[in-house]
C-alpha cells in the first residue's frame, strides 16, 4: 500500500507540473474489464502540441482480479484530428499492476476514440493490450468533464 501511495503522488506532481503548460478537458472516469475482470478507473489527460495532437494520460485503476488489484497507466496518445468532434488516437505506454505483495510492471499498446457530446463533456472508449507477466487485453470505457 506504501508503494501505491509515493507512486500516485509521484503521478500527482508530474500532472500539476505539466498542467501548468497544457490544457485538459478535466478528469475522467470509466468502467471496464481485463481479461474479463471488472475494474473501474481515473484518469487526467495533460495535452500537448500546438493544435493538442498529443496527450500523456496518467491512469489508476482498480480491477478484481482473483484478488483486487491496483493498476498505474501512463500512456501517450498521438491524437488524429484533435480539431474535430470525434478523436481517434494510437496509444503506447506504460503498466504497473499491484497484487497484495506483487508488483508486475508492462508495456500497453492500443487505440482509443474520444467524442463530444457536449462542450464540457467527452465520451471515451479504448481498447489496448498489456504486454508483462499479468498480460491481458483491456477495455474501458467513459466520460471526461
Amino acid at each position: 500500500m506504501k508503494k501505491l501511495l509515493v507512486l500516485f503522488s509521484i503521478l500527482a506532481s508530474l500532472g500539476l507540473t505539466a498542467k501548468a503548460e497544457t490544457e485538459s478537458l478535466g478528469i475522467g472516469a470509466g468502467a471496464g474489464v481485463f481479461d474479463g475482470d471488472f475494474g473501474v478507473q481515473i484518469r487526467y489527460p495533460l495535452y500537448f502540441g500546438e493544435t493538442d495532437n498529443f496527450a500523456v494520460v496518467p491512469e489508476l485503476g482498480l480491477y478484481n482480479q482473483d484478488k483486487m488489484t491496483g493498476r498505474i497507466d501512463i500512456d501517450v496518445h498521438y491524437i488524429f484530428r484533435a480539431d474535430k468532434k470525434i478523436r481517434i488516437y494510437p496509444l503506447a505506454g506504460f503498466d504497473l499492476a499491484i497484487q497484495s505483495k506483487s508488483n508486475r510492471a508492462g508495456m500497453n499498446i492500443g487505440c482509443g476514440i474520444n467524442l463530444d457530446i457536449r462542450e464540457d463533456v467527452q465520451i471515451f472508449t479504448e481498447a489496448k493490450y498489456v504486454l508483462s507477466d499479468w498480460d491481458g487485453f483491456a477495455f474501458t470505457i467513459g466520460l471526461y468533464f
